[in-house]
């Protein structure tokens, strides 16, 4: 009987190591993002490697929040909507998300989540900037390696590798009627590779 708590307590510490605990998560992530053919993002961009900055929080086997800040820089192609006026444009976003975390094995992990960013694209230098606003929803899925555990569990540090795909609407830019669609909506494809601690 007891051989068999034991075991079963064994079972669920593998399965969900830290349960119960507020976990802290800092996560630093390059990113690259690909924007769906057919939209003026897709076709206007020419877009480099991102950076990701996010801090998650949650409890050991429960649901957490994140927050997150993405920033990103981009070559304009040329196109029929900017005038050839600009070079280059900056791709600025932060928003929020919900995810679950998931233990595969103790060193294995994975984590749907499900988000809302507002991005802004923003063209020149102050006092002469050109900024397009756009929302965005979106979802994916993040998988972790534990890379090191702190013998004393205080912290973990975790390999991350994430996808994502994501909904955008700038039903605040103005434009003429034929136009909006093309400018105003798109579809983007996010990967991105990172390190994460996990403070518990």
């Amino acid at each position: 009987m007891a051989f068999q708590v034991a075991y079963s307590q064994e079972l669920d510490s593998n399965k969900n190591p830290g349960k119960g605990r507020l976990m802290i998560e800092p996560t630093l992530e390059l990113v690259n993002r690909d924007f769906g053919k057919g939209s003026f993002l897709g076709y206007a961009y020419q877009l480099g490697i991102g950076y990701n900055l996010r801090i998650n929080a949650r409890i050991g086997g429960y649901p957490g929040i994140g927050l997150y800040t993405l920033n990103q820089s981009a070559s304009v192609l040329e196109n029929n909507f900017l005038g050839g006026i600009f070079e280059d444009a900056r791709f600025k976003e932060s928003g929020v998300l919900i995810y679950h975390t998931f233990h595969l094995h103790r060193r294995f992990m994975v984590s749907p989540e499900l988000g809302f960013g507002l991005l802004q694209l923003i063209h020149g230098e102050s006092p002469s900037r050109f900024i397009l606003n756009y929302n965005r929803l979106f979802g994916g899925l993040g998988l972790s390696y534990v890379l090191i555990k702190d013998k004393n569990g205080v912290y973990d540090v975790n390999l991350i590798v994430r996808g994502g795909y994501g909904g955008l609407n700038g039903s605040e830019i103005i434009i003429n009627q034929s136009d909006r669609s093309y400018v105003r909506r798109a579809t983007d494809i996010q990967g991105s590779l990172g390190i994460q601690i996990s403070f518990h």
